[in-house]
């Protein structure tokens, strides 16, 4: 699964990401697409521009704002339907995050104790969604 918006401003998967690497990507790649840039370029080149500096503002205000990321990590895992409203524990949310940062991190690094630790909670977690 890929996640555009991270790799649009060059940033690694995460839900939480460093926002100041976050905003001093976005501003970077905001100056090098600027539609400004482009005034005598050709119409091809200028339409390029308006559509680049677009999905670099949509990325950097969905990923800015922690419900829009999760909401977007979510949609794209087929986790939330696009549209869909539905109320989800904040709580439980957070513990997956949670675990999901140490999978990532795990990817990374990996821990074999670390690794056994997370499927024990994992399957624990599992057990208590299906009793209630």
């Amino acid at each position: 699964m890929e996640l555009v918006y991270f790799k649009v401003l060059e940033i690694p998967f995460s839900f939480r990401p460093d926002l100041v690497a976050l905003k001093k990507n976005f501003y970077k790649l905001s100056i090098w697409v600027h539609p400004d840039h482009f005034t005598l370029g050709t119409a091809d080149a200028k339409e390029e521009a308006l559509l680049k500096s677009s999905e670099i503002n949509t990325a950097y205000n969905t990923l800015k704002d922690e419900d829009l990321r999760l909401k977007y990590i979510l949609e794209s895992y087929g986790l939330l339907r696009n549209g869909e409203n539905q109320e989800l524990d904040q709580e439980f949310l957070m513990e997956m995050m949670d675990l999901n940062e140490v999978l990532f991190e795990l990817q990374m690094d990996f821990d074999a104790d670390k690794y056994e630790r997370i499927l024990k909670e994992i399957e624990e977690k599992k057990l208590h969604l299906k009793s209630g």
